[in-house]
Protein backbone atom coordinates (compact mmCIF):
# COMPACT_ATOMS: atom_id res chain seq x y z
CA UNK A 1 0.00 0.00 0.00
CA UNK A 2 1.38 3.36 -1.03
CA UNK A 3 2.11 5.85 1.73
CA UNK A 4 -0.11 8.92 1.78
CA UNK A 5 1.71 12.13 0.89
CA UNK A 6 1.84 14.56 3.79
CA UNK A 7 0.13 17.87 3.15
CA UNK A 8 2.66 20.66 2.93
CA UNK A 9 2.41 23.27 5.66
CA UNK A 10 1.98 26.84 4.35
CA UNK A 11 5.05 27.98 6.27
CA UNK A 12 7.11 25.55 4.20
CA UNK A 13 6.23 27.47 1.06
CA UNK A 14 9.26 29.18 -0.50
CA UNK A 15 10.19 32.71 0.48
CA UNK A 16 8.47 35.00 -2.02
CA UNK A 17 9.38 38.49 -3.13
CA UNK A 18 7.43 41.63 -3.90
CA UNK A 19 7.83 43.17 -7.34
CA UNK A 20 10.41 45.46 -5.76
CA UNK A 21 12.42 42.45 -4.61
CA UNK A 22 11.63 42.60 -0.87
CA UNK A 23 11.15 39.19 0.82
CA UNK A 24 7.61 38.68 2.17
CA UNK A 25 7.19 37.46 5.76
CA UNK A 26 5.54 34.03 5.92
CA UNK A 27 4.70 34.16 9.62
CA UNK A 28 2.77 37.41 9.19
CA UNK A 29 0.82 35.82 6.34
CA UNK A 30 -0.05 32.43 7.81
CA UNK A 31 -0.34 32.81 11.59
CA UNK A 32 -3.52 34.75 12.45
CA UNK A 33 -3.16 34.02 16.15
CA UNK A 34 0.39 35.24 16.75
CA UNK A 35 1.50 36.70 13.44
CA UNK A 36 5.15 37.59 13.18
CA UNK A 37 6.56 37.61 16.71
CA UNK A 38 9.32 40.02 15.72
CA UNK A 39 7.01 42.76 14.49
CA UNK A 40 7.49 44.90 11.40
CA UNK A 41 10.51 46.84 12.64
CA UNK A 42 12.56 43.92 13.95
CA UNK A 43 11.53 41.49 11.23
CA UNK A 44 12.74 43.55 8.29
CA UNK A 45 10.57 41.57 5.84
CA UNK A 46 7.49 42.82 4.00
CA UNK A 47 4.26 42.65 6.06
CA UNK A 48 1.89 44.24 3.55
CA UNK A 49 1.78 41.79 0.63
CA UNK A 50 0.00 38.45 0.34
CA UNK A 51 2.42 35.54 0.21
CA UNK A 52 0.34 33.79 -2.48
CA UNK A 53 -0.90 36.37 -4.99
CA UNK A 54 1.65 39.10 -4.08
CA UNK A 55 -1.13 41.72 -3.84
CA UNK A 56 -1.23 44.24 -0.97
CA UNK A 57 -4.06 44.53 1.52
CA UNK A 58 -4.71 41.00 2.76
CA UNK A 59 -2.90 38.05 4.32
CA UNK A 60 -2.39 34.72 2.60
CA UNK A 61 -4.99 33.15 4.92
CA UNK A 62 -7.57 35.57 3.48
CA UNK A 63 -6.42 35.23 -0.14
CA UNK A 64 -9.10 33.99 -2.58
CA UNK A 65 -6.50 31.55 -3.93
CA UNK A 66 -5.74 30.03 -0.53
CA UNK A 67 -8.24 27.18 -1.01
CA UNK A 68 -7.17 26.61 -4.62
CA UNK A 69 -6.00 23.01 -4.61
CA UNK A 70 -4.22 23.36 -7.95
CA UNK A 71 -2.19 26.30 -6.66
CA UNK A 72 -1.13 24.45 -3.52
CA UNK A 73 -0.16 21.43 -5.57
CA UNK A 74 1.93 23.69 -7.74
CA UNK A 75 3.80 25.28 -4.84
CA UNK A 76 3.83 22.51 -2.25
CA UNK A 77 3.83 19.17 -4.08
CA UNK A 78 5.85 17.87 -7.02
CA UNK A 79 7.48 21.15 -7.99
CA UNK A 80 7.86 22.73 -4.57
CA UNK A 81 10.99 24.86 -4.34
CA UNK A 82 12.41 24.09 -0.93
CA UNK A 83 14.96 26.87 -0.54
CA UNK A 84 14.64 30.60 -0.07
CA UNK A 85 16.27 33.05 -2.39
CA UNK A 86 19.45 34.73 -1.11
CA UNK A 87 19.06 38.37 -0.03
CA UNK A 88 21.59 39.60 -2.59
CA UNK A 89 20.08 39.18 -6.03
CA UNK A 90 23.45 38.97 -7.80
CA UNK A 91 24.50 36.06 -5.60
CA UNK A 92 21.44 34.04 -6.47
CA UNK A 93 22.98 32.32 -9.48
CA UNK A 94 26.64 32.88 -8.57
CA UNK A 95 27.14 34.33 -12.06
CA UNK A 96 24.59 37.13 -11.68
CA UNK A 97 22.27 35.97 -14.46
CA UNK A 98 18.52 36.17 -13.94
CA UNK A 99 17.17 32.60 -13.89
CA UNK A 100 13.54 31.62 -13.43
CA UNK A 101 13.53 28.47 -11.32
CA UNK A 102 9.85 27.62 -11.13
CA UNK A 103 7.39 27.18 -13.93
CA UNK A 104 5.12 30.07 -12.97
CA UNK A 105 7.87 32.61 -13.58
CA UNK A 106 8.98 33.33 -10.03
CA UNK A 107 12.71 34.01 -9.55
CA UNK A 108 13.26 31.47 -6.76
CA UNK A 109 16.12 29.22 -5.75
CA UNK A 110 16.47 25.66 -6.99
CA UNK A 111 15.17 22.95 -4.64
CA UNK A 112 17.43 20.96 -2.35
CA UNK A 113 18.45 21.06 1.30
CA UNK A 114 21.83 22.63 0.68
CA UNK A 115 20.96 25.56 -1.57
CA UNK A 116 22.08 24.23 -4.94
CA UNK A 117 22.84 27.55 -6.59
CA UNK A 118 24.83 28.93 -3.69
CA UNK A 119 27.02 25.86 -3.42
CA UNK A 120 30.11 25.16 -5.49
CA UNK A 121 30.74 28.77 -6.45
CA UNK A 122 34.26 28.08 -7.72
CA UNK A 123 33.07 25.18 -9.80
CA UNK A 124 30.29 27.14 -11.51
CA UNK A 125 32.46 30.19 -12.05
CA UNK A 126 35.22 28.03 -13.48
CA UNK A 127 32.91 26.35 -15.98
CA UNK A 128 31.29 29.68 -16.86
CA UNK A 129 34.73 31.03 -17.71
CA UNK A 130 35.28 28.18 -20.15
CA UNK A 131 32.12 28.79 -22.18
CA UNK A 132 33.59 31.65 -24.19
CA UNK A 133 36.58 29.45 -25.10
CA UNK A 134 34.61 26.54 -26.54
CA UNK A 135 34.59 25.96 -30.29
CA UNK A 136 31.50 27.17 -32.19
CA UNK A 137 28.73 24.60 -32.15
CA UNK A 138 30.39 22.35 -29.58
CA UNK A 139 28.40 20.62 -26.86
CA UNK A 140 28.19 20.94 -23.08
CA UNK A 141 27.18 17.60 -21.55
CA UNK A 142 26.01 17.42 -17.93
CA UNK A 143 25.97 13.78 -16.83
CA UNK A 144 24.04 13.27 -13.60
CA UNK A 145 22.13 16.53 -14.06
CA UNK A 146 19.95 16.22 -10.91
CA UNK A 147 17.55 19.21 -11.10
CA UNK A 148 19.70 20.98 -13.68
CA UNK A 149 21.42 23.47 -11.37
CA UNK A 150 24.60 23.25 -13.48
CA UNK A 151 23.06 22.76 -16.94
CA UNK A 152 20.50 25.53 -16.61
CA UNK A 153 22.88 27.98 -14.96
CA UNK A 154 25.41 27.48 -17.76
CA UNK A 155 22.81 27.57 -20.55
CA UNK A 156 21.40 30.89 -19.37
CA UNK A 157 24.90 32.30 -18.90
CA UNK A 158 25.96 31.16 -22.39
CA UNK A 159 22.93 32.97 -23.80
CA UNK A 160 23.80 36.13 -21.86
CA UNK A 161 27.36 36.24 -23.27
CA UNK A 162 26.29 35.61 -26.85
CA UNK A 163 27.20 31.91 -26.98
CA UNK A 164 23.82 30.55 -27.95
CA UNK A 165 25.60 28.26 -30.41
CA UNK A 166 26.73 25.94 -27.60
CA UNK A 167 24.49 22.86 -27.46
CA UNK A 168 23.48 21.75 -23.96
CA UNK A 169 22.68 18.14 -23.02
CA UNK A 170 21.42 17.00 -19.62
CA UNK A 171 21.56 13.27 -18.79
CA UNK A 172 19.41 12.24 -15.84
CA UNK A 173 17.80 8.87 -14.98
CA UNK A 174 14.83 10.31 -13.08
CA UNK A 175 11.96 11.19 -15.41
CA UNK A 176 10.57 13.59 -12.80
CA UNK A 177 13.81 15.56 -12.75
CA UNK A 178 13.95 15.49 -16.55
CA UNK A 179 10.51 17.07 -16.78
CA UNK A 180 11.62 19.70 -14.28
CA UNK A 181 14.69 20.62 -16.36
CA UNK A 182 12.58 20.83 -19.53
CA UNK A 183 10.03 23.13 -17.89
CA UNK A 184 12.65 25.47 -16.43
CA UNK A 185 14.61 25.57 -19.70
CA UNK A 186 11.44 26.55 -21.54
CA UNK A 187 10.65 29.23 -18.95
CA UNK A 188 14.09 30.76 -19.54
CA UNK A 189 14.06 30.51 -23.32
CA UNK A 190 17.11 28.24 -23.56
CA UNK A 191 17.49 24.99 -25.46
CA UNK A 192 18.55 22.00 -23.37
CA UNK A 193 18.31 18.48 -24.79
CA UNK A 194 17.25 16.30 -21.86
CA UNK A 195 18.07 12.59 -22.06
CA UNK A 196 16.24 10.40 -19.56
CA UNK A 197 18.81 7.69 -18.79
CA UNK A 198 21.81 6.77 -16.67
CA UNK A 199 25.29 6.89 -18.23
CA UNK A 200 27.81 4.06 -17.97
CA UNK A 201 30.25 1.97 -19.97
CA UNK A 202 27.68 -0.06 -21.92
CA UNK A 203 23.97 -0.16 -22.62
CA UNK A 204 22.10 -2.15 -19.99
CA UNK A 205 19.77 -1.69 -17.03
CA UNK A 206 20.39 -0.52 -13.47
CA UNK A 207 18.20 -1.35 -10.50
CA UNK A 208 17.70 0.86 -7.46
CA UNK A 209 18.20 -0.48 -3.97
CA UNK A 210 14.93 -1.10 -2.16
CA UNK A 211 13.48 2.08 -0.69
CA UNK A 212 16.21 4.30 -2.10
CA UNK A 213 14.36 5.97 -4.98
CA UNK A 214 11.97 8.23 -3.13
CA UNK A 215 14.60 9.34 -0.63
CA UNK A 216 16.98 10.31 -3.43
CA UNK A 217 14.84 13.10 -4.83
CA UNK A 218 15.92 15.20 -1.85
CA UNK A 219 19.39 13.75 -1.21
CA UNK A 220 20.38 13.78 -4.88
CA UNK A 221 22.09 10.39 -4.89
CA UNK A 222 21.25 6.75 -4.35
CA UNK A 223 22.72 3.29 -4.49
CA UNK A 224 21.85 1.08 -7.44
CA UNK A 225 23.17 -2.03 -9.11
CA UNK A 226 24.19 -2.62 -12.70
CA UNK A 227 22.52 -5.85 -13.84
CA UNK A 228 21.80 -7.88 -16.92
CA UNK A 229 18.35 -7.18 -18.35
CA UNK A 230 15.84 -9.52 -16.80
CA UNK A 231 18.08 -10.30 -13.83
CA UNK A 232 18.62 -8.68 -10.47
CA UNK A 233 21.36 -8.31 -7.89
CA UNK A 234 25.03 -9.17 -7.99
CA UNK A 235 26.10 -6.25 -10.15
CA UNK A 236 28.50 -3.40 -9.57
CA UNK A 237 27.35 -0.80 -7.05
CA UNK A 238 27.13 2.88 -7.86
CA UNK A 239 25.66 5.96 -6.20
CA UNK A 240 24.45 8.11 -9.07
CA UNK A 241 21.98 11.01 -8.93
CA UNK A 242 19.02 8.86 -9.88
CA UNK A 243 16.34 10.24 -7.61
CA UNK A 244 12.73 9.37 -6.99
CA UNK A 245 9.99 9.31 -9.59
CA UNK A 246 6.23 9.32 -9.95
CA UNK A 247 5.99 5.62 -10.76
CA UNK A 248 7.10 2.56 -8.85
CA UNK A 249 9.63 1.30 -11.41
CA UNK A 250 13.03 0.52 -9.93
CA UNK A 251 14.81 -0.24 -13.20
CA UNK A 252 16.49 2.50 -15.22
CA UNK A 253 17.95 2.56 -18.71
CA UNK A 254 21.71 2.97 -18.99
CA UNK A 255 23.55 3.94 -22.17
CA UNK A 256 27.10 4.86 -23.14
CA UNK A 257 27.77 8.39 -24.38
CA UNK A 258 29.35 6.84 -27.48
CA UNK A 259 25.87 5.70 -28.54
CA UNK A 260 25.03 9.39 -29.03
CA UNK A 261 28.28 10.38 -30.71
CA UNK A 262 26.54 11.92 -33.73
CA UNK A 263 24.29 14.07 -31.56
CA UNK A 264 26.83 15.36 -29.04
CA UNK A 265 29.96 15.70 -31.19
CA UNK A 266 32.05 17.75 -31.18
CA UNK A 267 32.24 17.72 -27.38
CA UNK A 268 33.42 20.93 -25.74
CA UNK A 269 32.84 20.29 -22.03
CA UNK A 270 31.85 17.14 -20.15
CA UNK A 271 30.62 17.64 -16.58
CA UNK A 272 30.40 14.40 -14.58
CA UNK A 273 28.67 14.13 -11.21
CA UNK A 274 27.52 10.51 -11.05
CA UNK A 275 29.02 9.83 -7.64
CA UNK A 276 31.06 6.69 -8.13
CA UNK A 277 30.26 5.99 -11.78
CA UNK A 278 32.61 8.56 -13.34
CA UNK A 279 35.32 6.17 -14.59
CA UNK A 280 32.81 3.85 -16.24
CA UNK A 281 31.00 6.78 -17.82
CA UNK A 282 34.34 7.95 -19.28
CA UNK A 283 35.09 4.48 -20.65
CA UNK A 284 31.76 4.60 -22.44
CA UNK A 285 32.68 7.96 -23.97
CA UNK A 286 35.99 6.97 -25.60
CA UNK A 287 34.89 7.74 -29.16
CA UNK A 288 33.25 11.00 -28.12
CA UNK A 289 36.42 12.14 -26.35
CA UNK A 290 38.66 11.20 -29.29
CA UNK A 291 36.41 13.16 -31.65
CA UNK A 292 36.08 16.14 -29.30
CA UNK A 293 36.80 19.70 -30.35
CA UNK A 294 39.70 21.81 -29.15
CA UNK A 295 39.70 23.02 -26.54
CA UNK A 296 37.88 20.26 -24.67
CA UNK A 297 37.39 19.99 -20.91
CA UNK A 298 36.40 17.06 -18.69
CA UNK A 299 35.36 17.94 -15.13
CA UNK A 300 34.52 15.10 -12.76
CA UNK A 301 33.59 15.04 -9.09
CA UNK A 302 35.69 12.75 -6.87
CA UNK A 303 35.05 11.56 -3.34
CA UNK A 304 37.60 11.03 -0.64
CA UNK A 305 38.03 7.46 0.60
CA UNK A 306 36.01 8.07 3.77
CA UNK A 307 33.09 9.33 1.68
CA UNK A 308 33.25 6.25 -0.55
CA UNK A 309 33.16 4.00 2.50
CA UNK A 310 30.26 5.93 4.05
CA UNK A 311 28.18 5.65 0.88
CA UNK A 312 29.03 2.04 0.15
CA UNK A 313 30.96 2.78 -3.05
CA UNK A 314 34.30 1.24 -4.00
CA UNK A 315 37.18 3.68 -3.39
CA UNK A 316 40.07 4.80 -5.58
CA UNK A 317 37.83 7.04 -7.69
CA UNK A 318 40.55 9.52 -8.63
CA UNK A 319 43.00 6.78 -9.67
CA UNK A 320 40.34 5.12 -11.82
CA UNK A 321 39.55 8.39 -13.61
CA UNK A 322 43.27 9.05 -14.12
CA UNK A 323 43.76 5.58 -15.65
CA UNK A 324 40.90 6.10 -18.10
CA UNK A 325 41.90 9.62 -19.14
CA UNK A 326 45.51 8.52 -19.63
CA UNK A 327 44.61 6.63 -22.82
CA UNK A 328 43.23 9.70 -24.60
CA UNK A 329 45.89 11.53 -26.55
CA UNK A 330 46.35 15.22 -25.80
CA UNK A 331 44.46 15.37 -22.51
CA UNK A 332 46.41 16.66 -19.53
CA UNK A 333 45.51 17.12 -15.89
CA UNK A 334 44.51 20.64 -14.90
CA UNK A 335 44.21 22.22 -11.47
CA UNK A 336 41.55 20.72 -9.20
CA UNK A 337 38.47 22.74 -8.31
CA UNK A 338 38.13 22.62 -4.53
CA UNK A 339 34.80 23.82 -3.22
CA UNK A 340 32.17 22.08 -1.12
CA UNK A 341 33.13 19.18 -3.36
CA UNK A 342 36.35 18.44 -5.22
CA UNK A 343 36.40 18.14 -8.99
CA UNK A 344 39.32 16.96 -11.11
CA UNK A 345 39.91 18.74 -14.41
CA UNK A 346 41.30 17.33 -17.65
CA UNK A 347 41.84 19.51 -20.70
CA UNK A 348 43.02 19.31 -24.28
CA UNK A 349 44.03 21.98 -26.76
CA UNK A 350 44.47 24.73 -24.17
Amino acid sequence: MRAKRKKAHPLKMPLRLTNEGTPICRFHNYDNEKGCMKGVERCGLDHSHCHICLIEGHKALNCPYYRDEALWKKFCATYTLMNTRPPEYQEKTVLGDVIVWDTSGLPLECRGDEGQLRRCRKHKRFEAGLLSRLAPGSSFCDVGAHFGDTTLTMAVHAKSIGRGDIRFFAFEPSSLKCRWIEKVAEANGVNVSVVNCAIGETERSVVAERGAKRKAIYDGSMIYEEVEDGKGGGGDHSSESVGSDDDCEDKFRMIALDSMIDEISPLGLLHLDVEGWEAKALKGASQVLRRSSEPCFVIAEVWEEKDCARRGVEGGMEDKITDVMGVFEGFKRGEDIKDQERNVVWERGT
